[in-house]
């Protein structure tokens, strides 16, 4: 397996380059945001948006970032398998089945509502070890967490829970990336609360509720537990933020050219013919597509980079190819690097021409691609 991962990287010329110097940078950034003392929860699910999710955890470790939060068990148990010692939060739901797992991988569960609640004590019966949740509160968002109505009975069975160690309570802002603050600043009136009320009831918790977007826009004013995202990646949560503070992109997505085709004017490009020439053009032919996970929204409105300008990418974008018009790149020949995102051409501006968001371009690069970490 080792050998064919080796020849991957070495004869595929389509590669996701990781550069864990501009993660490090972009952990400086966030504490230079938040108050000192503050802890940083590293958001690693969804296998680090696409970043690799065991050497991603480790470069925060170093940081000294000690908690992890993953969507599922089986994140959390695979970088328990690889060695990860951090706490690791769970974010995504309980389902009863497998609510065993935490305690076999020291997991620590976000619960979300009584089913979850009823899980975790059923397998704290007649057990001496403890075990660490997180409670969140649907203040807005329409989606996971306990009303804040629950709040006075939610309480009281974390009182009588013997084994039940609630470290945080939770929330998840709903528009903290757009450019009203009211509903972001009612949220988060509604987490204090939540907060003093455990408080004041003995139970000892910590509170968090500050993603990229809430971290960027200076809404931390006091010591808390914070949870950047696509922030530490290197792409921004919204435009606004791009002036204001200096990230660094961590993946650089890129390939080579596989073939160049003469074409005369008026001839039709990939499936369907949707793009024609209107001069005599060089075409290149990239080995990426939408397997790898270069968008089909791209077709024809996408662009990279190759020897220093923006090429346009023409006709649809294929399974495993794609085609660019490089007739205005002087000296162009097969085996030139092209960037489809990273320092030259950002993941946000991609995005914008597949309109999507760069979480999902980030996460959507496949597994066929291999990951080749620098700066290690």
């Amino acid at each position: 397996m080792i050998a064919l991962r080796k020849m991957a990287i070495q004869y595929r010329p389509t590669i996701a380059e990781i550069d864990l110097n501009a993660l490090r940078h972009n952990v400086a950034v966030v504490r230079s945001l938040i108050p000192d003392q503050s802890q940083i929860v590293g958001i690693i699910k969804a296998d680090a948006y696409g970043h690799g999710a065991v050497m991603v955890a480790r470069t925060l470790n170093s940081c000294g970032i000690k908690k992890m939060a993953v969507a599922t068990v089986e994140e959390g148990s695979t970088l328990r398998e690889q060695g990860l010692r951090s706490e690791i939060m769970v974010l995504g739901g309980l389902f009863g089945l497998n609510s065993s797992l935490f305690r076999e991988y020291s997991l620590n569960p976000v619960l979300h509502n009584n089913e979850d609640f009823k899980a975790v004590i059923a397998q704290l019966k007649d057990r001496d070890q403890n075990l660490k949740v997180h409670i969140k509160f649907d203040t807005g968002m329409g989606r996971l967490g306990f009303n804040k109505s629950e709040l006075p009975e939610m309480i009281k069975k974390v009182r009588y829970s013997n084994g039940l160690q609630v470290e945080s309570v939770m929330t998840h802002l709903a528009n903290a990336d757009g450019c009203n603050p009211q509903q972001s600043e009612q949220q988060i009136r509604d987490l204090d609360e939540i907060f003093s009320a455990f408080r004041e009831a003995g139970v000892k918790v910590e509170k968090h509720f500050a993603n990229s977007a809430a971290i960027s826009d200076g809404f931390v004013s006091v010591p808390q537990w914070v949870r950047p995202g696509i922030m530490l990646y290197g792409s921004y949560p919204a435009d606004r933020f791009k002036n204001k503070i200096d990230l660094k992109p961590v993946m650089r997505f890129k390939t080579r050219l596989l073939d160049v085709k003469s074409m005369p004017q008026g001839q039709g490009i990939s499936y369907g013919h949707t793009f024609v020439t209107k001069r005599d053009s060089l075409i290149g032919v990239l080995p990426v597509g939408y397997a790898d996970g270069y968008s089909r929204h791209l077709t024809n409105k996408g662009f990279v980079f190759l020897k220093g300008m923006k090429v346009p990418v023409v006709g649809r974008v294929c399974m495993d190819l794609t085609l660019i018009d490089v007739t205005d790149v002087v000296d162009v020949k097969i085996g030139d690097e092209v960037e489809l995102w990273g320092e030259n051409i950002s993941v946000d501006e991609v995005a914008m021409q597949a309109q999507t968001i760069s979480y999902e371009l980030l996460c959507g690069v496949s597994k066929r691609v291999p990951r080749v970490y620098l700066n290690l």
